[in-house]
């Protein structure tokens, strides 16, 4: 359904340092083990992790703020978003559709199940 285009327009760098992203920097293959992206339009990179539970973690962040974003009634996208945790070399490993539900308190999108696999 979603291709793994590593070459959206732009660079994305780290807020406050300067510098990119090992992933972004390198065209997708980077020194760490995911980045995430959202890739509803336009596709976009939004921070890479070193672990998975990290990266799950930033996903939940990035949910936590769309749905924060829908309750304050800025901008939204009311088709919803959707991300991916990405390897090093830009196969997308997990795909994460989200659409806000302002009509109750924000609930985390990862489940334990997730975090504890064998």
């Amino acid at each position: 359904m979603f291709g793994n285009n590593l070459e959206p327009g732009g660079d994305f760098p780290l807020a406050g340092s300067g510098a990119q992203s090992s992933t972004r920097a390198r065209g997708g293959i980077g020194l760490t083990m995911f980045a995430i992206w959202q890739v509803d339009a336009p596709e976009r990179f939004i921070t890479d992790a070193e672990t998975l539970d990290l990266a799950l973690d930033k996903v939940d962040t990035m949910c936590r703020l769309k749905h924060d974003e829908a309750v304050a009634k800025l901008e939204t996208q009311s088709e919803g978003y959707t991300f991916e945790i990405r390897n090093p070399e830009g196969t997308a490993l997990a795909t994460l559709s989200y659409h806000p539900d302002i009509s109750r308190p924000y609930t985390s999108v990862v489940v334990e199940e997730m975090r504890h696999r064998t």
